[in-house]
């Protein structure tokens, strides 16, 4: 699914829509999703375990989304997940609507900041998308694709992903 990683406005207009239709699509989009849409998902097995299991460990855990940081926080709310990331909620962090041209990057930066991190060795972004490895790459960091998530085959692999896994065990 193309449009699962990449900020909105670049998807569609990855799939032609003329520019000044863009804000409309992106606002009817964004209500019609902020009005409850955002919950009809669900975790990924094994994926609490993970997040308890890093926080138990002592890792420092962030959430790094294209997605709207509002939005962002209260997905990570309401599946109860907040408890496991560094400052709870305040580990979220995602696009800034004021910004269109924010990029998984800018997302990164702003994260990486906020945590007081060098983007080192002991760092790692773990995605699902292509981008996700390469905003990870454009501060030296490394990523660890997820096969799980909406890549095509092989999309981590060839972005560059120091490592793919089919699982979260």
């Amino acid at each position: 699914n193309s449009f699962v990683g990449p900020p909105f406005r670049v998807s569609l207009e990855g799939i032609g829509l003329p520019p000044e239709r863009v804000d409309e699509v992106v606002t009817t989009y964004r209500s019609d999703y902020e009005a409850g849409r955002l919950f009809e998902n669900e975790l990924y097995p094994g994926i609490r375990d993970v997040l308890a299991g890093l926080a138990d460990a002592g890792t420092t855990v962030a959430v790094a989304t294209s997605k709207p940081q509002a939005t962002a926080r209260r997905i990570v709310e309401h599946f109860g997940l907040a408890p496991h990331l560094a400052g709870g909620l305040e580990g979220v962090f995602g696009a800034d609507v004021t910004n269109p041209r924010d990029t998984k990057a800018d997302v990164i930066a702003r994260a990486l900041a906020h945590l007081q991190r060098e983007p080192d060795a002991d760092v790692v972004m773990v995605g699902d998308r292509l981008h996700d490895v390469e905003g990870a790459a454009k501060h030296g960091i490394a990523t660890i694709g997820v096969s799980w998530g909406y890549a095509a085959p092989d999309e981590l692999r060839d972005a560059g992903a120091a490592a793919v896994v089919d699982s979260a065990d």
